[in-house]
């Protein structure tokens, strides 16, 4: 069986990785309300999270070849800190 030790900066990247992702599915919890006050239909609505999902698929490959180039450390602070600003509106 492999074991690969866990150290302080890999857990770091992967909390950073989860959060990044709560982004996403955070409005799951609260989409018949929005739907509700949008008067749209649930269907309609569950468009907000496929869509999101959808840009982070078709974005992916380019962010790792953006990422050879400035450097994956860079890119990683810059979406991190660029999530901050949307993340406080949305709270």
């Amino acid at each position: 069986m492999l074991s690969l030790p866990i150290t302080r900066r890999s857990f770091g990247v992967v909390l950073a990785g989860a959060a990044a992702f709560f982004d996403l599915y955070a409005p799951q919890a609260v989409l018949p309300q929005i739907a509700a006050d949008l008067g749209v239909s649930l269907h309609q609505i569950g468009w907000v999270i496929t869509v999101t999902t959808l840009a982070v698929a078709a974005i992916g490959p380019f962010a790792g070849a953006l990422a050879d180039v400035v450097g994956r450390k860079r890119l990683i602070v810059a979406g991190a800190l660029a999530l901050v600003v949307p993340t406080l509106l949305a709270a």
